[in-house]
């Protein structure tokens, strides 16, 4: 390229610069038609005009142009390097490596190493080699150089150091890469140690074998002095950067800082005490804390101190708490984040925290606080106890909830503080404690807790404890079981709620007093009815005159919570408003297709539960709306390729890869999930209403169970698989027609629902097919999988089995110490690998309850996979998936499943001891199953599995919400064992009776509670000979146990009813008028009043 061409190329980038559209296009289709013909001229012009251009605009633009040409590909996918002649790539090498050096120009210079490194990850991938790029850095790196230069060098190392650690030649000379990153962190320039410090991050995070790790580890002391050095030197955001390096490293190797700990958690606890490093460095700190805690809370255990420091820490930052003028912080917006102080950040740590730690640590440290705070003379002490208080109940659950009573004893004062705010922390410990003590906290203390809600729902001089109350109370209804027991609280509740809506001047206060209608309407039930006509004109008239983008919330909690009222009241009572409400909705779905709009979900939800409140007689909606939606599930996916410079268009969202930028239409396929979204809710809801679209819409939802470019288009493909079965199999029925169509439905959705399993990397998505997958079985019923489908099936099944066992083998692997202490991120995912596992648990029962012969014919030659399942080294998900099959086939396989016996009830009795609660409730559950199934081939087995059962149900602990549902299958196991076995029992039959009796109701395993409870009728209505005991000992614990289940949905509406006939026959005479009315004395006024209520 000479002088002449120089000079027009150098013209062509500046009209490539051009803000002219078509000036900017015209010069960029010149430019790609050079770049295409002539690639080793342009390139190395582009390169020289970088190097040599009087205009630094030029320089810049040349070399953005030179790194983002090299990213792009041809047709056959090919980039731009692997065209170059290597005449020119040892051209562009060598330039750009002098061009560093010699560049005076900071941002250029910054542009020649993003080259660089441009550069170099095309080479490496190709499996290249650039010989001088390694040997220039430890040179630019070297003390002679200049701190630009130095600096230049450790961040081209930081960014490279991923593919530094494939190179087997840095590996064997990592000793001088270790040499040269302490001399970067060593005491000298501070920009340069953090240029350093971000460098030995990146190796850190890259180089996990031993002996590497080893090395980087003593470089530990002195990163750690760096912090300080940047502090002393007022480098703040220095100091800053160094710290978040830190965090980065423990977030991807947990236990790097382990032979140095100690002296690392010193410096954060300092650094998170020091206020004259700034609240950005505190907070920083107390996050290294906090992650520390999440990644490894074993270790943390045994650092002397740790808790108790980390907690005092956070407390003291709890009580930075801002002071200000009251009525400035009332006008303060709910879930303002423009307004996120320290103390807001420290109570986020305190949760964090206890989550990681668990309650025997973190009680005994809190406790003697919180009871001290809350006594304190200055508000910010009762405020920090109060918010305390709210953030340790998660975390500590099982260890609080026997001492419930004394927690709000403790909550009780704060209710009538003379502070504001701290009546406002006392209403926020309340909800939280309502959320997590659930539903405990609501059955016993309500008689507590609610008037206290009342009361400052009158707090008028103070919205922001009124608003808050309202959210208190949303969390109260969330858990809160016994609508008849809130009965008595309706009237004074919704005046009060009524009052707030009509006359506070606060967008807050009505936004949540609006939910909070929709929650006491939900757990009310029927008992809204009377409330009915004068909440719906209130809620209707609020919508329409809420005009404007400002009001959305408004908008959309009203239309939910008229959606709420309306399952709540039913459809005789809502049906005339239907029509009017409707056109409410359609009016709000403009924001459906909006992604920067959260009130969409509202929407969604509102049409999902108004269809479930109607039923058929929603159907009459569904034609004026259903081609809009069709229309839009149809669209199809927007997606463009471009480079990291090019400018936004509105409705997109961006994903950068290098320097290639992939574009997403997101507001076209927002509306395109939406969409599908609806047509799964119209479909589970309606059921056979919805016939007259399945055809159509099985053909659009089929092929989008692979549609990748957004998960909720694929997860509501997937999800309305077994909804479309369902409402042909109805209308089949219904009508008396044949059911062929139903069959060859069948045979179109489910191959590819087994393809978008087998496709499939994302484990969630996995999940949501595999449940789908799972729920169409039932409906399609015995019969619809053949030999083949069943074999076929087994042959998937061993293969995500062993997937998972890979992908299990990688994360466990990824636990660099190998210790039992794995990393936060690592739980996540094994977390995700077990809902996996047990959802393909619960397929696999299915297909063995509607193919039982077929399934068993071909489970001999699997035998071998499921005891290797078995082994006690695999993980308590793979053991749990084992013992869950032979569950199923004892329970739908019966007697010819007893061959099995022998080989695998030994393993559930092993099991059912086991320290996992998950193994444990498969192992009870299955000996169960062997109880009820078992006959005379159960009874070897008989009293080792009671005293198994024994163990489990009186062991420590038994009860909490960690055990709870492995206990509850136990208890449940028991009642099996006294139903079809007593015999084994003895003279002891009456006194077992007695502790099953004892033990319930139950409270945890919601599907075990209505089996246990309705075992407990069917005891009484076939008249077992110990079920009320000797004398009718056990009436006052039958009469206890009724009252605490009728108010709650722990029973089936069949047992409901056993429950009050026996009650009626009882108070017949049944029962000896005087037993029944000294029983009834044991009671509680209020289980009294329960009992009554269903006798009169």
């Amino acid at each position: 390229m000479n002088v002449s061409e120089e000079k027009n190329f150098e013209m062509l980038l500046s009209q490539m610069m051009s803000e002219n559209n078509e000036t900017r296009s015209k010069a960029e289709d010149v430019f790609n038609n050079l770049l295409e013909n002539q690639p080793d001229a342009i390139t190395v012009g582009l390169l020289k005009i970088g190097r040599t251009s009087t205009s630094l605009q030029h320089r810049a633009f040349s070399l953005i142009v030179l790194r983002r040409s090299m990213m792009i590909a041809n047709e056959q996918n090919v980039r731009l390097w692997a065209c170059l002649n290597k005449e020119a790539q040892e051209v562009i090498k060598t330039e750009l490596l002098a061009g560093v050096e010699r560049e005076e120009v900071a941002f250029v210079r910054n542009s020649l190493c993003d080259t660089i490194v441009g550069i170099s990850t095309q080479i490496f991938s190709l499996k290249l080699q650039w010989p001088q790029l390694i040997p220039w850095l430890f040179q630019l790196t070297s003390v002679e150089n200049t701190v630009e230069n130095r600096k230049c060098g450790y961040n081209i190392f930081s960014q490279l150091a991923g593919y530094f650690s494939d190179f087997e030649d840095v590996k064997s000379n990592f000793q001088i890469f270790i040499d040269m990153l302490r001399t970067g962190i060593s005491p000298g320039n501070i920009q340069i140690q953090v240029s350093a410090l971000a460098a030995c991050d990146q190796f850190i995070c890259n180089f996990h074998e031993t002996p590497y790790r080893d090395g980087l580890r003593t470089l530990i002391p002195a990163m750690c002095e760096i912090i300080g050095h940047c502090l002393n030197a007022g480098e703040e955001q220095d100091a800053q950067l160094a710290v978040q390096h830190f965090i980065e490293i423990e977030e991807i190797d947990p236990g790097f800082f382990r032979p140095h700990i100690s002296m690392v958690v010193d410096l954060m606890l300092k650094l998170s005490n020091l206020e004259a490093a700034g609240e950005d460095i505190q907070r920083l700190a107390g996050e290294f804390l906090v992650t520390l805690a999440e990644n490894k809370p074993k270790m943390c255990n045994t650092l002397t101190g740790f808790s108790e420091n980390c907690v005092n820490t956070f407390l003291k930052m709890m009580l930075t708490v801002e002071d200000m003028d009251i009525v400035e912080w009332n006008k303060i917006p709910l879930n303002d984040d423009s307004h996120i102080v320290t103390s807001n950040v420290a109570e986020e740590f305190l949760d964090r925290f206890c989550i990681a730690l668990e309650g025997a640590t973190i009680v005994p440290v809190v406790s003697g606080h919180i009871g001290s705070f809350l006594n304190h003379e200055d508000w910010k002490y009762r405020h920090t106890g109060l918010m305390a208080l709210s953030m340790i109940a998660e975390g500590c659950r099982d260890m609080l909830l026997p001492s419930l009573g004394n927690l709000i004893d403790l909550l009780l004062p704060r209710f009538k503080d003379p502070h504001p705010r701290v009546r406002w922390a006392a209403i926020n410990a309340a909800g939280q404690m309502s959320t997590d003590f659930g539903p405990f906290l609501q059955r016993d203390y309500h008689s507590t807790v609610l008037p206290r809600f009342i009361e400052l729902m009158e707090d008028v001089q103070n919205p922001k404890v009124q608003s808050h109350t309202a959210a208190a109370l949303i969390n109260f209804c969330e858990k809160f079981e016994q609508s008849n027991v809130l009965e008595q609280y309706l009237e004074p509740l919704l005046k009060n709620l009524l009052a707030l809506i009509q006359n506070s001047n606060s967008k807050n206060v009505v936004e949540q007093t609006i939910t909070a209608i929709a929650a006491v309407a939900g757990c009310a039930g029927d008992l809204f009815i009377p409330y009915y006509d004068i909440f719906i004109p209130v809620l209707k008239s609020i919508f329409t005159n809420s005009p404007g983008q400002e009001n959305n919330v408004v908008r959309a909690n009203t239309i939910e919570c008229i959606s709420l009222i309306a399952v709540a009241v039913g459809k005789q009572k809502f049906l005339p408003d239907a029509p009017a409400v409707m056109q409410l909705l359609q009016a709000g779905n403009a924001v459906l297709s909006d992604p920067k709009d959260d009130s969409a979900e509202y929407y969604l939800q509102s049409w999902t539960r108004i269809c479930s409140c109607l039923g058929e007689d929603f159907v009459q909606f569904l034609p004026p709306v259903m081609p809009t939606i069709i229309a839009s599930a149809e669209k199809e996916s927007a997606v463009s390729v471009g480079v990291s410079d090019d400018h936004d268009s509105p409705g997109w969202d961006y994903l950068k890869l290098g320097d290639v930028r992939i574009g997403v239409h997101t507001s076209a396929l927002e509306e395109k999930a939406t969409a599908c979204n609806m047509l799964f809710c119209f479909a589970s809801e309606l059921r056979e209403g919805f016939f007259p679209y399945v055809d159509q819409v099985a053909r659009i939802m089929v092929p989008l169970m692979k549609f990748f470019y957004h998960d909720r288009v694929r997860l509501s493909s997937m999800a309305i698989m077994p909804h479309l079965l369902n409402s042909a199999k109805l209308h089949l029925q219904k009508n008396n027609q044949p059911a062929d169509y139903l069959h060859n439905l069948f045979r179109y959705i489910y191959p590819a629902l087994m393809d978008s399993i087998v496709d499939e990397d994302d484990q969630e998505v996995i999940l949501v097919a595999i449940a789908n997958l799972h729920e169409c079985i039932p409906v399609m019923g015995a019969g619809c999988l053949d030999a083949n489908h069943i074999s076929q099936f087994i042959q998937f099944f061993r293969k995500l089995v062993d997937d998972m066992m890979v992908r299990r083998g990688e994360l466990v692997s990824r636990n660099l110490d190998g210790d039992a202490d794995e990393s936060f991120a690592i739980r996540e995912e094994l977390s995700k690998e077990d809902d996996v596992t047990t959802e393909l648990a619960e397929l696999i029962g299915a297909l063995v309850k509607y193919h039982p012969d077929i399934f068993l014919n071909q489970f001999g030659d699997q035998i071998q996979l499921v005891l290797g399942l078995l082994d006690p080294s695999k993980s308590p998900a793979e053991r749990q998936l084992g013992v869950c099959i032979f569950d199923d086939i004892v329970e739908h396989t019966k007697e010819q499943s007893f061959p099995l016996f022998q080989r695998f009830l030994p393993i559930l009795l092993q099991y059912s001891q086991d320290q996992h609660a998950g193994v444990r409730q498969a192992s009870c559950y299955g000996l169960g199953v062997c109880a009820e199934h078992g006959g005379e081939t159960f009874k070897p087995y008989g009293e080792a599995t009671f005293q198994a059962l024994i163990s489990v149900i009186s062991a420590e602990g038994s009860r909490n919400m960690t055990n709870g549902a492995a206990t509850e299958n136990a208890i449940s196991s028991v009642g099996k064992i006294l139903k079809n076995h007593s015999y084994l029992l003895g003279d002891q039959l009456t006194e077992i009776m007695r502790m099953w009796l004892s033990w319930l109701p139950l409270e945890i395993d919601e599907i075990e509670a209505k089996v246990v409870h309705e075992q407990l009728t069917n005891f009484i209505l076939s008249s077992h000979p110990t079920i009320f005991g000797n004398d009718f000992a056990h009436l006052p614990i039958i009469l206890r146990i009724f009252a605490q289940l009728l108010p709650t949905k722990k029973i089936s509406k069949e047992t409901r009813k056993q429950i009050a006939d026996i009650l009626g026959k009882m108070g017949s005479g049944a029962v000896p008028s005087a037993k029944l009315g000294e029983a009834f004395q044991t009671l509680s006024a209020e289980h009294q009043q329960t009992l009554q209520s269903v006798l009169s």
